[in-house]
This record gives C-alpha cells, structure tokens and sequence, in this order.
C-alpha cells in the first residue's frame, strides 16, 4: 500500500525506480531507490522530518541526469518503508516534467 491506498484504487502506475532527490532542508542530493509514478511516490529516506500534510520542495533527477524535475510535494505518511508523497506540479510544464522523468527511469531500468 502505497500513499494510503491500495493497489485498487491507485490511478497512476508506480515503478520502483533509484533517482537522485533532494528534499526541502536537505542539503545536498542523494541517490535514492522507491516506487514513483507521475502523481507521486514512497522514497526511502530514514529519518526525514516532516509530518503528514506539509508541503516541502523534491528535485528529483534520473541517474543519468537526462530528466530532472522540481515540484512541490505533500507529505502524506512518513513510516518505516519511507517517506509517502503526493507531487503537487504548479502547471502542465511541471505535469510534462513528472511524466518524462517517469518514462525516462522505465525504460532505462
């Protein structure tokens, strides 16, 4: 169950996929692995400090730096298996971001 949901009643398709992210008060990149679609995702990130609800900066870019991407976030559930989050792209420009990023990571995998 990813994001609150089962696996039923998610739209988006998810993949696990490793990316280079760095969330809001972290100070640099890092490269790290979960399951992302284009709505959002679960990234492995022990220790990050952020409750449900709040909205925090994520850059995210594949491996290869091919596709990179900047988009506000909420923070859904924040548990052992990772950090949940909903991507809240500010319009289509950050939308076509989401989805190239996400396209890109699949077929490279």
């Amino acid at each position: 169950m990813i994001l609150g949901m089962s696996a039923e009643r998610r739209k988006a398709p998810r993949i696990k996929a490793s990316l280079e992210m760095q969330l809001e008060g972290e100070r640099r990149a890092k490269v790290g692995g979960g399951d992302i679609g284009v709505t959002g995702g679960l990234v492995d990130r022990p220790g990050y400090d952020a409750g449900p609800g709040r909205v925090v900066g994520l850059k995210m870019a594949s491996r290869d730096k091919e596709q990179r991407v900047e988009v506000a976030a909420r923070v859904v559930r924040v548990s052992s298996q990772g950090v949940a989050f909903q991507f809240l792209p500010a319009g289509i420009d950050e939308r076509e971001a989401l989805a190239m990023l996400f396209v890109h990571v699949a077929r490279s995998q």
